[in-house]
């Protein structure tokens, strides 16, 4: 039986159509015709065909066989033409589609831009999305100009970057709308097609559909659009174990293939695409990760310059075996002092360390570890240490010219090189990973202390760490905060801009981060805390608000933490015992705070959040009680270990900052406000990319 998906060449001969869901197929590569193109079976509609003969018995005013010039009206009686799938608006839910044979290929998609437009939205695709290294550019390109580029594919791409083109911001009324308008024509075409063969372009579509629901708050939309995409991309693994069937003696020769090895390297690329994804979206309870591709034998991707001139590598890629960390030869030994032209490689790498370490802290961090000397972080044997080193080696296996110093040219040159948004997602990516480790052992609220040290709440260490370890700890956390603001500072002044999700949520844990030091400086004592660093990343957060959504729910939660760390500091005498603990419902408010827009937004309904923070815990600080157990609910614990699932590491947050000049207008709702003491806000705070 012959595919949904074939070449008009193949469906006029009748004959099967091999391909692994991009053109040239097998047919047309060994011809070879330079022509292929694949789409779906052409669906005539006989409904809309009215035989006047048969309505009418003959035309009105002739002899059977002729035709009038102005076509006879329909009997009352005849069958109703089919209806075409109505493409849903930016904010309407799609509807499923009853007719399973009906593929997309057979629907037009309206509203596309001008070539040109969409010359430029693939490109921003390419440099604004490092992770999505999938499209072969010299491909890509001459068929985008020779309009053989399916709609379902352009629709997703520009759904994620429609919103940094100026012309369709102004045409669709603005950066959100401008995304949801091709997500929903997106996202209404790949489903006529998700129980179809699956094919890259549908899976390509679906991971990109699915970074515009993240950042548009609908986080299990997101989630459930790329778990489609990791079934798909699991049923295409067998596609690359073919053996190559072409022969250099073929009329194809060498560029046969090249044309199949570029194949084959598309469907590869795609699979790491959707094991990234999946490593994003994938951190909370509930959401677990679904993507096993790093467990199997699959290849990495081979590098930039191979991928782009279609060159065979000089030796095989290496392969991501998801072993120990403490066993991993592959992040030892696999490739040495990798440079910008395997930075695909290096960010599946540094995304695995991150969906490790996430998944650890969202299942509960510290709180998992026994309460032994054995898991001290300081400990070799300990998770943490085992992280740490993952994270050093997959580091140092980078070139010398990948690290970022404020002080040095690197960055400079990648630019100059057109490897700019390369290097900053990469150093990126080390230094949120930074961040999330050395912030998992410091208190929440430090009011207690005088300077670093490790957990306050329970469970607390056992044994004494060496000399100085606290303080070592705390400049690598803050040093990492203050590199991806100054990273991202220095490259927006040489014109590189990169505001994805991923980004954003970086700038927001930095900024989370200098809030802490800011309120709470002893925490920090090597840091030079600059306020313009925390302007500039709040400034920052403001302008990417704009773009995606998700962007202003952190920015609220930071204004929220800034107001409890202020009043905290105000009179820290009234609350001893104020840190964080277990909350049941945690969840549930955390699903809620992504699905809802972001507080505040209705100015009449709210009020400052500096004053009503204020007010709500000098009202909690009249009852003389710890805060285990707040609006009555109370901390399960057995045998002194806790039962409630807890998330540390939210430590490192905020202050005093002067939101004020922001205009944030933060509303705290009692229950909201029992559920920060109780310490939801930290959870808030540590929750993973793909909770919001």
């Amino acid at each position: 039986m012959r595919t949904a998906i074939a070449c008009q060449y193949c469906r006029r001969s009748k004959i099967k159509c091999h391909h692994d869901g991009v053109a040239p197929c097998r047919a047309c590569t060994s011809a070879p015709r330079t022509d292929c193109l694949l789409s779906g079976p052409i669906i005539k509609n006989r409904l809309r065909q009215v035989n006047s003969e048969e309505a009418d018995g003959g035309p009105a005013g002739g002899t059977p066989g002729t035709h009038d010039a102005s076509p006879a009206r329909p009997p009352a009686h005849a069958p109703r033409p089919a209806k075409r799938p109505r493409l849903e608006g930016p904010g309407s839910p799609v509807s499923p589609v009853q007719d399973g044979s009906l593929v997309v290929s057979a629907i037009a998609l309206p509203n596309l831009p001008a070539p040109a437009l969409l010359l430029q939205a693939s490109n921003l695709l390419q440099s604004l999305f490092p992770e999505f290294g999938f499209l072969h550019r010299p491909s890509f390109t001459d068929e985008l100009l020779e309009g053989r580029v399916e709609p379902m594919r352009l629709h997703a791409i520009l759904s994620v970057t429609a919103r940094f083109v100026p012309t369709l911001v102004s045409q669709h009324g603005g950066p959100e709308a401008a995304g949801g308008f091709y997500a929903a024509r997106a996202e209404t075409a790949v489903m006529l097609r998700v129980l179809d063969s699956p094919d890259v372009g549908t899976i390509q579509s679906l991971l990109l559909v699915a970074l515009h629901h993240w950042g548009a708050c609908n986080g299990s939309r997101a989630w459930m659009l790329a778990g489609i995409a990791v079934r798909m991309t699991q049923a295409m693994m067998p596609k690359l174990d073919e053996p190559n069937k072409l022969r250099d003696a073929s009329p194809g020769g060498a560029g046969s293939n090249a044309a199949h090895r570029t194949s084959q390297e598309c469907i590869r690329r795609t699979i790491w695409a959707a094991s990234v994804v999946d490593c994003l979206l994938s951190g909370g309870k509930h959401r677990p990760q679904s993507f096993q591709a790093a467990r199997l034998d699959l290849s990495m991707p081979v590098g930039e310059d191979d991928f782009a001139f279609q060159t065979e590598p000089d030796k095989p890629p290496p392969h991501l075996l998801r072993l120990a960390l403490s066993t991993s030869e592959e992040m030892t030994v696999a490739r040495k002092r990798d440079d910008c032209d395997n930075s695909l490689l290096l960010i599946i790498k540094g995304m695995d360390i991150w969906s490790t370490l996430s998944s650890w802290i969202c299942a509960g961090g510290r709180q998992l570890e026994p309460v032994d000397a054995q898991s001290s972080p300081w400990n070799e044997g300990s998770f943490w240490s085992r992280m740490k080193k993952a994270l050093d080696r997959w580091y140092s296996s980078m070139s010398d010219k990948l690290h970022y110093s404020p002080s040095g040219n690197n960055l400079q040159a990648h630019i100059a090189h057109g490897q700019g948004q390369q290097f900053v997602f990469v150093n990126l990516i080390f230094h949120l990973n930074q961040l999330f480790l050395h912030r998992e052992y410091i208190p929440f609220l430090p009011h207690r202390c005088a300077s670093p040290v490790g957990p306050i709440d329970p469970p607390l260490l056992v044994d004494q760490p060496p000399d100085g370890w606290w303080v070592a700890n705390s400049n690598i956390l803050f040093q990492s905060a203050t590199c991806i603001v100054d990273l991202l500072r220095a490259a927006s002044k040489r014109g590189v801009e990169l505001r994805t999700v991923f980004v954003a949520f970086c700038m927001y844990s930095a900024a989370s981060t200098l809030l802490y030091a800011q309120a709470w400086p002893y925490m920090a004592p090597n840091t030079e805390m600059r306020q313009e660093d925390l302007r500039w990343a709040m400034d920052w957060l403001e302008d990417t608000g704009t773009l995606w959504k998700i962007v202003q729910g952190w920015k609220q939660t930071l204004s929220t933490v800034s107001a409890i760390y202020e009043s905290v500091k105000a009179d820290a005498s009234r609350f001893p015992h104020l840190g964080r603990h277990g909350l049941e419902d945690l969840e549930d408010r955390i699903n809620r705070f992504a699905e809802i827009p972001p507080s505040g937004t209705d100015a009449d309904s709210t009020t400052p959040g500096g004053e009503h923070a204020a007010a709500t815990l000098l009202d909690l600080s009249r009852h003389s009680r710890p805060l285990d157990a707040v609006d009555g609910r109370a901390l399960r614990r057995t045998g002194g270990e806790l039962n409630g699932r807890q998330w540390p590491g939210s430590e490192g947050q905020h202050h005093e900052y002067g939101f004020d000049d922001y205009d944030t207008n933060a509303s705290l709702d009692p229950d909201l406000l029992a559920s920060i003491m109780d310490g939801s806000m930290a959870d808030m705070l540590q929750i993973p990319l793909g909770d919001y």
